[in-house]
């Protein structure tokens, strides 16, 4: 039961071709995550984490403390997503980044670079 148009299209089978595509895209949605990427620029997945907390602690590699926001990933492993001298900055950051997750279904976060702190 094809049905061709004047330009010679098949209009049926367009129209399954089409529909299977769309089944494809939800599908490839469903898997998709969001996705942060950390002040080092490192790729964290979300649904990796179970927790985001502010924490003073020294950098790798430094022995002075420092603010650091940090997510515990489901192997209890801490993962720096972002790190400043000045608790408000982090604060913010993390209010961004909460605000962030209530509000897009699929994306990503980008943490601020060293001069950026947040919106301000």
């Amino acid at each position: 039961m094809s049905r061709e148009r004047d330009d010679g299209i098949d209009c049926h089978n367009l129209k399954r071709t089409f529909k299977f595509a769309q089944i494809a895209l939800r599908k490839e949605v469903k898997i998709m995550a969001k996705s942060i990427i950390t002040q080092d620029g490192d790729l964290v997945n979300y649904n990796n984490l179970i927790t985001i907390i502010v924490d003073k602690r020294p950098l790798p590699n430094e022995t002075v403390d420092t603010f650091c926001l940090i997510g515990v990933d489901t192997t209890n492993e801490p993962i720096l997503l972002y790190h400043s001298d000045n608790l408000d900055d982090v604060e913010r950051v993390k209010r961004d980044l909460y605000r962030w997750l209530q509000s897009e279904a699929f994306s990503t976060f980008e943490m601020p670079a060293d001069d950026e702190s947040g919106d301000q």
